[in-house]
């Protein structure tokens, strides 16, 4: 019998990092001799080894092992010291350029260790390997007990009519925490000081609904796609800059969503019905779109768009993305030109969150496994039901409201919420 089964209450758990300063680039014979030498070092000390990881940020080692000591035993901080000096010692010798910096942690094997495990997700177009190391020192103060790294972007994904286009780089770090009560403010401190650095960064619980999501809702304008379409149509009527004004307050939550979408629509009053063909084929789709979707359609996941713009570019969106469902302001036409009204009912803020709980329902989901993603105001409401309700490089209202928030990637970064990697996602949307 495996002697960490028995009385496993009585161990105490150490996780030692490794920060490894010298380039990977350098001698591949001399890299795979640090692993070698740093396994060496553990086997001398007779130690019980229960993890040893390895990954690489820019061309720089960082090593997380996780060890287990008998907890009676008195003087584990004097064994982790010892060892520390030893693998600098012994790697020394291998080049003398080589520097390593260690953070180490340490908890008792309680009844419950584990459940109350969290996922650090980092993303960015590039993390630097000090960045890296600065956020497990982050951890580390705040008395965060560190349990796993690992890498999710070593590939290369495929888009469509495209040839390998990187997805961002991304890491994540498994760790636990005792008090949930300091989850928020650590959320805090991870996202102020990763948004300095251009990084997303985000905490999750690591519970079976977090890679067990079924439906996905977006906004549309200005998340999905690269406009806010009332405005393009604005620009086509010559009263552009007067719509684009009242638009930019009602995002940012400065006025009601209705009485201001009302003033809008006011405004283009005898546009011709052809503008509308003419401004879908100007849309953009927002960076990450399409490898999103591609993925999510392949795991099978219900999507749909709840949107305060209109139906008729959602059902283009539709089809282009194959999304399941469409919720939109409907225009309304008479003789070939717009009203200046819609038909039905406004959909804001409160319409969009009674959709989504009516989608979940419909497809007997539970709203923890359900995703929502918006920038303005009005999704608040959507994303604040959700299991991981997203703001997607959002206003800073909404951002602050919002519990998660990505802003330096594209829309494909969700999939590494959900814990894909580019290795996965791109056997998902070849």
């Amino acid at each position: 019998m495996n002697d960490k089964n028995i009385n496993a209450s009585s161990q105490r758990y150490v996780s030692l990092y490794i920060s490894c300063e010298k380039s990977i680039k350098s001698d591949d014979a001399d890299n795979n001799k640090i692993t070698s030498i740093i396994l060496a070092e553990l086997a001398a000390k007779k130690t019980d080894l229960i993890k040893f990881q390895k990954i690489i940020v820019n061309d720089q080692y960082h090593i997380h092992i996780l060890l287990a000591y008998p907890a009676v035993q008195k003087s584990i901080d004097t064994e982790i010291n010892i060892l520390t000096v030893n693998i600098t010692s012994s790697l020394k010798k291998l080049c003398s350029t080589n520097r390593c910096h260690f953070i180490s942690t340490d908890i008792e094997c309680i009844n419950d260790f584990f459940s109350s495990r969290f996922v650090v997700t980092l993303m960015a177009s590039k993390i630097s390997d000090d960045f890296f190391s600065s956020i497990v020192a982050l951890l580390v103060k705040n008395n965060i007990f560190l349990c796993s790294i690992k890498s999710l972007s070593d590939e290369l994904a495929d888009i469509p009519n495209q040839n390998h286009v990187a997805l961002a780089q991304a890491y994540e770090l498994e760790v636990l925490i005792e008090d949930v009560d300091t989850v928020a403010s650590l959320a805090q401190k991870l996202t102020d000081y990763a948004s300095q650095q251009l990084v997303d960064a985000a905490i999750q619980p690591a519970d079976i609904f977090r890679e067990q999501k079924r439906l996905a809702c977006f906004d549309m304008d200005s998340t999905l796609i690269q406009a806010e379409v009332i405005d393009e149509l604005a620009k086509e009527a010559g009263v552009g800059e007067q719509v684009a004004k009242i638009t930019e307050s009602a995002m940012r939550g400065e006025l009601d969503f209705n009485q201001s979408f009302i003033k809008r629509m006011s405004l283009l009053e005898g546009l011709e019905e052809s503008v509308l063909e003419k401004v879908t084929e100007r849309l953009v789709l927002s960076d990450g779109v399409e490898i999103l979707f591609a993925a999510l359609n392949r795991l099978g996941y219900k999507t749909a768009i709840l949107s305060g713009g209109f139906d008729y570019f959602g059902r283009f969106l539709q089809k282009k993305l194959g999304i399941d469902y469409v919720y939109a302001n409907q225009l309304n036409i008479v003789e070939g030109k717009l009203t200046g009204k819609v038909r039905g009912e406004i959909v804001n803020g409160d319409k969009k969150a009674a959709l989504l709980q009516m989608l979940a329902k419909k497809e007997n989901i539970n709203l923890e496994q359900v995703i929502a993603v918006g920038d303005g105001a009005n999704d608040l409401p959507m994303l604040a039901l959700a299991g991981l309700g997203v703001a997607y490089k959002a206003k800073p209202l909404v951002k602050a409201s919002a519990k998660y928030s990505i802003d330096n990637v594209g829309l494909d970064g969700l999939l590494y919420l959900l814990g894909l990697n580019a290795r996965q996602i791109r056997l998902l949307i070849k």
